[in-house]
């Protein structure tokens, strides 16, 4: 997925400001420091801060655009992970082993227990199909929509 244009935008404006920034206090500070003046240190360290803040204030902008993307994500898959979980859920239920059971009554219980596990599996895979489709079907058009 190709980053935000918008973020994109702010984080050049970032970056060329921060390049700015940096030189203003630079371009003395390297001309006093050629001549050897201790002036130079002050100006110099200054230029060095601005330019840590400047790539922070870039690596910001840029989390930021990560995270709106991945949250992005997140959204367009909710369906299939709700989806997954319930038929999870229900997959662990149908496994879960009755608490008093007689042991003359276990194999019984767990051949029931199958049977019960295949039934929501066979009730469920056409729902997961429909969703995969579904799911496949709407990325193909966000690539459309992208080209």
């Amino acid at each position: 997925m190709a980053e935000d244009p918008e973020l994109g935008a702010v984080r050049r404006r970032v970056v060329i400001g921060g390049a700015i920034a940096t030189a203003i206090p630079a371009t003395p500070g390297v001309a006093l420091a050629a001549t050897g003046s201790p002036r130079a240190v002050p100006l110099l360290i200054f230029s060095g801060v601005i330019a840590m803040i400047s790539v922070i204030a870039s690596a910001i902008v840029k989390i930021h655009g990560s995270r709106q993307q991945t949250r992005r994500l997140e959204i367009r898959q909710e369906p299939v992970t709700v989806l997954a979980t319930a038929i999870a859920r229900c997959l662990d239920d149908a496994h879960a082993a009755a608490a008093d059971v007689p042991y003359h009554h276990r194999v019984d219980e767990a051949a029931s227990v199958r049977a019960a596990a295949m039934k929501a599996v066979e009730q469920t895979i056409p729902a997961v199909l429909a969703m995969i489709e579904q799911n496949s079907l709407s990325e193909e058009e966000n690539k459309e929509e992208q080209a």
